[in-house]
């Protein structure tokens, strides 16, 4: 019986010898992918849904230019093999790591590349270097000394903001949900307030209020966190795309979800008729969060 841990997705093909633009473009797809040439003869991939899906769609397109492809399921029988295999994944996406960090550390750096740059390989990092977790804090400090510049010029907006709607979920199911509009400290007696500014339940320490929550009702779970992680995100980027650096939002944001978060839950905000049934939408929106990243949490 097999000791392995982990499921591997193999691919093996062929193409014809031309043209030779077929035969380039398969192996870029696979190096985007983050695939290991195995044995100079077999390309390998961790067995995820995601996987899944790209090996099948790769596999009809070199059917498609003429050439045969077949997929295999398989776990190794030598823990050493799989460690030697697993090495592998990691040193490649390390030597970018890597250079990032060396980038990164530069005067006057390119954060807007670098981030890129680091979604990029983050794809492939399919077992969470932690080279790759250096990269990502210094790339938030970096651009926290960005934003801190601009961090006077951001408000409040009125009503319910978007990222509020990522509290909620953490209430329910009986919690009783009132607004009052922007500024009121005048809130109904025995009522908890969050997410305005000076209760105990509201941003602190550099975070969002999710991370309070999190804090303040002992909430663990590897999921949660990265929810934490990505309303953190969104909770920056909505502020700063609404007032005046746009560009620097859109191209620093190291949480590659955070953007179509922010825009879904402000879009969400624009079509509810009132606060009341923007929440129940947004519940929807964050339960589909926490179950795909129950499945994925990286």
């Amino acid at each position: 019986m097999s000791n392995a841990s982990h499921s591997w997705l193999l691919l093996h093909y062929k193409l014809p010898p031309q043209p030779s633009a077929s035969r380039v473009y398969i192996w870029r797809k696979l190096k985007r992918l983050g695939a290991v040439l195995w044995l100079a003869a077999t390309w390998v991939l961790p067995d995820t849904p995601h996987t899944r899906e790209q090996f099948q769609w790769l596999s009809a397109e070199i059917v498609e230019l003429k050439g045969e492809a077949t997929t295999w399921l398989a776990q190794s029988l030598s823990p050493e093999h799989e460690a030697q295999l697993i090495r592998q994944f990691t040193n490649q996406v390390d030597a970018t790591y890597r250079q990032l960090l060396t980038k990164i550390k530069q005067r006057n750096p390119d954060l807007a590349a670098l981030s890129r740059q680091y979604q990029q390989v983050k794809q492939a990092d399919y077992f969470q270097s932690a080279l790759g977790r250096q990269v990502r804090e210094q790339l938030v400090a970096r651009r926290g000394a960005i934003l801190h510049e601009v961090a006077d010029l951001v408000k409040h907006r009125s009503g319910s903001h978007g990222l509020r709607l990522a509290h909620p979920p953490l209430y329910r199911p009986k919690a009783e949900f009132l607004f009052v509009p922007s500024g009121s400290k005048d809130w109904p007696k025995g009522a908890t307030p969050f997410d305005i500014p000076g209760t105990m339940l509201s941003h602190h320490r550099g975070h969002c209020t999710f991370h309070t929550l999190l804090r303040e009702y002992k909430l663990k779970g590897l999921t949660l966190q990265r929810i934490a992680q990505i309303v953190d995100e969104a909770d920056i980027v909505h502020d700063i795309v609404h007032d005046i650096a746009h560009d620097i939002a859109h191209d620093i944001a190291v949480e590659s979800v955070a953007l179509g978060l922010d825009f879904i839950c402000r879009g969400i905000r624009q079509s509810s008729a009132d606060d009341h049934e923007a929440l129940e939408r947004g519940l929807l929106i964050y339960d589909a969060l926490y179950a795909q990243l129950q499945v994925n949490p990286h």
